[in-house]
């Protein structure tokens, strides 16, 4: 899936390139003062929401609705962190062709490591079954998918994640989007567990199960260095800026 989404990355940047270069965007024009007067209500506005979400937080769990009550608050977090970080796999994917910039791809690449030993520790100590998260798609589905994903996150601007906290921001687009990707991919994954076609575009890879803990952990781990890298290799060269 990371080698499609680096192919569908490219191709979407290229789609992008090429609408900037012939189809004339239209310009909107708004006025300082209100762009001011925006700026100056957005911190209260956001004091306000997040007022609003730890008061319903606490009214799930007296509802008796805890669990769901702490996933609300550790939305509220995760958003606001997302957010101020400018957390997107769209800049990890598709930033190395355009600008060379490498800090998305090696934060990605970072937390694909920290995320990896986590979830190691947790399966191998029956933390969690080892069968969880583990999806039929290798290895044609899982190209195919990340090409399809990669060229939508670069046209659209915001991976799934990235989508979330942009669309909190107000761009229209993203909010489309979200609302596309919902339904496709709900629709489309009972389609394909229906027809059985998930099963025919790969199988299920649990990587121990063929070369043991240590060496899968292992094996992610040289990858993504090798990725971190590269990326930085390209931020002081540019040899894979296309633009």
């Amino acid at each position: 899936m990371m080698a499609g989404l680096m192919i569908g990355a490219f191709i979407g940047l290229k789609l992008l390139v090429w609408e900037i270069s012939y189809l004339s965007p239209t310009s909107s024009h708004t006025s300082s003062k209100t762009s001011g007067d925006r700026k100056k209500n957005q911190p209260l506005a956001g004091v306000v929401v997040l007022l609003i979400g730890i008061g319903l937080a606490v009214v799930y769990d007296e509802l008796d609705y805890s669990i769901r009550g702490g996933f609300l608050v550790f939305g509220l977090l995760i958003g606001v962190i997302m957010q101020r970080t400018r957390f997107c796999f769209v800049r990890a994917f598709r930033e190395p062709f355009m600008t060379g910039d490498g800090n998305a791809s090696r934060a990605v690449a970072l937390a694909v490591i920290i995320s990896v030993v986590g979830f190691s520790i947790l399966k191998w100590s029956d933390m969690k079954d080892w069968e969880d998260s583990v999806f039929a798609g290798f290895w044609l589905g899982s190209l195919l998918g990340g090409i399809i994903f990669g060229i939508g996150m670069s046209l659209t601007g915001g991976c799934a994640s990235g989508s979330l906290w942009r669309a909190g921001e107000g761009h229209i687009k993203l909010w489309v989007a979200l609302i596309a990707f919902a339904l496709s991919g709900s629709y489309f994954r009972e389609w394909l567990e229906d027809s059985g076609w998930i099963m025919k575009l790969g199988e299920p890879i649990f990587i121990p199960d063929f070369i043991g803990w240590k060496m899968g952990l292992l094996s992610i781990c040289v990858l993504m260095l090798v990725w971190y890298m590269i990326v930085s290799w390209n931020e002081s060269t540019r040899k894979l800026v296309i633009v």
